[in-house]
């Protein structure tokens, strides 16, 4: 089985983690097997498992939460083009040899892209469009 997390941050040098056996931890810590260099990440935050021939990714109590698709949870499934956030850092799931359509990817970059411009008193939400 093929799975990696793919870094949403394109200027990051480590694109893409291999996930190369489970249960697989990430934190800030030595202790973790997914290391990240994040003061908004606990030292052993998530923890990510292979059950039921799907990705589980399961908070261990981390301070500031982990979020699958912009909701925090507290165990959850994870399908291929799914994005995991730890901390500040953000990653799109792979696995199953698959990698994430390209909509799903582009879909997920245009809300984060939103930009507020405030201009005479009045707050402004752009979105950028295809």
């Amino acid at each position: 089985m093929k799975a990696k997390l793919i870094r949403d941050d394109t200027e990051t040098l480590d694109a893409e983690i291999v996930l190369d056996h489970f249960p697989m931890t990430i934190g800030r810590s030595a202790e973790a097997d997914i290391c990240l260099n994040d003061c908004w990440v606990s030292r052993v935050h998530c923890e990510i498992d292979w059950v039921d021939d799907a990705l589980v990714v399961r908070d261990l109590e981390s301070g500031n939460g982990t979020l699958v698709n912009g909701e925090h949870i507290s165990q959850a499934r994870l399908e291929p083009g799914d994005k995991l956030t730890v901390g500040m850092s953000a990653f799109v799931v792979s696995y199953h040899g698959r990698e994430p359509e390209l909509s799903a990817i582009a879909s997920t970059l245009q809300q984060q892209q939103s930009i507020v411009d405030e201009h005479a008193g009045a707050t402004l939400i752009r979105k950028h469009r295809k």
